[in-house]
């Protein structure tokens, strides 16, 4: 029972202590206002709710096993990834130039309308074939801010899109489409810059929101 006790008092303080170094990512990436938010906070809140379960005498292997994860997560985001010119300073202000990119050709029109209402950016290019995401900001003149794209798409889904511009470095600030977010997991979102996931169709309760977000 003692050995219980003092194996129980031993992992509490290492997770008080892991606690203490959440803290401390906390903090600094607190300086960057939006990204830490949206991106990093999700993750610290996330395993600091989870310590404290533990800490309260809830062991349980699903709560280790997530907290692993957003560990995990946290590991893979670092401050250094971040493009200073693209991401850091597109985050920060409304978008201008838009790249819109979804296969349905009635989803592309309704949604670029509502870009077009709520965002009103000085260009907005549509892209309906994903293939052509690549070849377009590989050749593209315009400093393109932010990337809406669709999820489900046939030829490229939006992973596989993220992935080939990852690849080339041309990852840009993106926010994912989908009529199903189930199959969304952050941890596999973060490393593409993408900043939000909007269910379709696009509101303008979303648009809205997230142009709040980079205002505040």
């Amino acid at each position: 029972m003692q050995r219980l006790l003092e194996k129980k008092e031993s992992s509490t303080k290492d997770l008080i202590k892991v606690q203490k170094r959440l803290n401390i990512e906390k903090k600094k990436r607190e300086k960057l206002e939006y990204y830490s938010s949206h991106i990093v906070r999700k993750h610290i809140s996330n395993a600091q709710g989870i310590i404290e379960l533990l800490i309260s005498q809830y062991p349980k292997e699903d709560l280790l096993t997530y907290l692993k994860d957003e560990i995990e997560a946290l590991n893979d985001i670092s401050i250094s990834q971040i493009n200073p010119e693209t991401s850091h300073d597109s985050i920060l202000k409304k978008p201008n130039n838009i790249l819109l990119v979804d296969d349905d050709e009635v989803a592309l029109f309704y949604n670029k309308r509502m870009v077009e209402l709520f965002i009103k950016p000085e260009f907005l290019e549509t892209i309906s074939d994903p293939r052509k995401v690549l070849p377009y900001l590989q050749s593209s003149k315009i400093k393109i801010d932010l990337i809406i794209l669709d999820l489900n798409m046939p030829n490229l889904n939006g992973m596989e899109v993220l992935n080939q511009l990852k690849e080339e470095n041309l990852l840009h600030p993106t926010i994912i489409l989908s009529y199903d977010l189930s199959s969304i997991r952050q941890k596999d979102l973060s490393v593409f810059d993408v900043l939000e996931v909007w269910t379709k169709p696009v509101t303008e309760e979303q648009i809205n929101s997230f142009l709040e977000s980079i205002n505040a």
